[in-house]
């Protein structure tokens, strides 16, 4: 009988150590970088982040599918990674509701990076 053959885990990516130029700002300053193309995952809202349900359950379904994803490619792939920080874009069609504090009327995107060992399928 042969044994089936070991394998080798991959090291462990953290995009806000592998990238420290893009995670890691300093207060007062600020820095031009380049960004490259990325992949994450992400989900589309509006209101505001403090009281919005949406909001919530984006957030919740964002770490709870990268923690699935994070699962699933160490044990099909080898390869771990830690789950990337939530980003944010936030807009609105009226700019003057960001000098006005009326986050009601914010709209959201909420994204956590995904490696690039991570397809569409897996998600």
């Amino acid at each position: 009988m042969s044994a089936s053959p070991e394998r080798v885990q991959s090291p462990n990516v953290d995009i806000k150590k592998a990238r420290r130029d893009l995670y890691s700002g300093r207060a007062g300053r600020f820095d031009v970088v380049e960004v490259p193309e990325m992949q994450f995952l992400m989900v589309d809202g509006s209101g505001d982040p403090n009281v919005s349900a949406d909001y919530r359950r984006a957030v919740e379904a964002l770490y709870t599918t990268s923690y699935t994803i994070r699962a699933e490619a160490k044990t099909d792939l080898g390869r771990t990674h830690t789950v990337g920080p939530l980003e944010g874009l936030w807009y609105a069609d009226d700019l003057g509701v960001f000098t006005a504090r009326d986050k009601s009327a914010w709209s959201w995107t909420m994204m956590i990076w995904q490696p690039e060992w991570i397809t569409p399928g897996m998600a």
